[in-house]
């Protein structure tokens, strides 16, 4: 019961930032096998997909300078090959035409974003650091960063720091270049949707009507 009331205000936090609110939310739940590393930079974070505008999906790799990232018709999104994404000074770099929403989905390259700061969370995940961006709370307006599909550690339940989404939406189109700090974790696994109890429950029944049908064909 102490477990259920801890999610529910997880999933109802909100962390106002002048012009951005970045919120943390339970929906879609997800899984990991457990965490590798605390010191993702650019590198470790292949194979994400990075959403823009809803429509235009990319793959994070390799874009040279020195740098990791993806990069689409009018837009791009970059991060230093070498550098923690722990470390403040490390920027997330976008430069974007028009853009009214971007979606980084960090399971598809086995990493996850850890928004707790403050404390460890989950084992092995340490200290996090949720997204920041002098630059946007600069801005007239409101912007909204949601963190969601929280990411629980096999055998354990999600504490909600561990995310596998990142979405960022403007309070209008946005054009330009900005910066903004974003904390994220290695995986050691692929991290993969929880299977809700109900769909659970419903293929343990399957399985059982199967193996109570063979074990009846036997005695024919």
């Amino acid at each position: 019961m102490q477990l259920v009331c801890v999610m529910l205000v997880i999933a109802t936090a909100g962390i106002s930032q002048a012009a951005v609110t970045v919120n943390t939310l339970g929906t879609s739940p997800q899984k990991a096998g457990g965490i590798s590393g605390i010191a993702s930079t650019g590198a470790t974070m292949a194979g994400m997909n990075v959403t823009f505008n809803t429509t235009d999906t990319q793959v994070w790799g390799d874009v040279g300078s020195g740098n990791y990232g993806v990069a689409g018709t009018g837009w791009s999104l970059s991060v230093p090959s070498a550098s923690d994404t722990y470390i403040a000074s490390t920027d997330w770099t976008l430069n974007v035409t028009s853009m009214t929403s971007l979606l980084i989905d960090a399971g598809t390259g086995n990493t996850v974003f850890d928004a707790l700061n403050g404390s460890t969370g989950t084992p092995d995940s340490s200290d996090g650091r949720p997204f920041a961006s002098a630059f946007v709370t600069s801005l007239p307006g409101a912007w909204v960063v949601d963190y969601y599909g929280p990411v629980s550690v096999t055998p354990n339940a999600a504490v909600g720091d561990l995310y596998r989404y990142m979405l960022i939406t403007p309070d209008a189109s946005f054009t330009g270049e900005l910066t903004f700090q974003a904390d994220t974790d290695s995986a050691t696994t692929a991290v993969t949707p929880v299977v809700p109890a109900p769909a659970a429950m419903l293929l343990a029944g399957i399985g059982s009507g199967v193996v109570s049908f063979f074990r009846r064909r036997q005695w024919v």
